[in-house]
């Protein structure tokens, strides 16, 4: 079981990779009739934003329309306004299948066999 875990990692990737998120629209007005703390939430949301996509640009393939954070001094609600399109294509899965299977053959099951029978034909000798 654990050699399938670490056979998978490089599967995984590929699946994680097939899935396209594109059109990314964000638009966020950060308000706040204080200027200090609509000042403090627009660098938390825009740290918090920005560091959220890079690491989705890195388990998945991620093209952005436009992301417009900017604070509403002096303005009572704020305004959230997201959208974006999701594709994946299930013969990714399919390849990415086959290469786990391709690998865990020729990583771990092949090479187990063959030192079974190392031990098998030494321990037969020592007899």
């Amino acid at each position: 079981m654990l050699d399938i875990v670490r056979a998978s990692d490089r599967s995984i990737l590929k699946i994680l990779k097939g899935v396209k998120i594109y059109s990314l629209y964000i638009d966020f007005i950060i308000a706040n009739e204080d200027a200090y703390k609509c000042a403090l939430n627009y660098g938390r949301i825009s740290g918090a934003l920005y560091n959220l996509i890079a690491w989705m640009s890195v388990l998945f393939n991620v093209k952005l329309k436009t992301i417009d954070i900017n604070p509403g001094f002096a303005v009572e609600k704020p305004r959230w306004d997201a959208a974006g399109k999701i594709k994946f294509r299930p013969i990714t899965a399919v390849v990415a299948g086959i290469g786990l299977l391709i690998t865990y053959l020729f990583r771990f099951f092949i090479p187990g066999v063959l030192q079974d029978r190392k031990l098998r034909k030494a321990a037969a000798r020592q007899k």
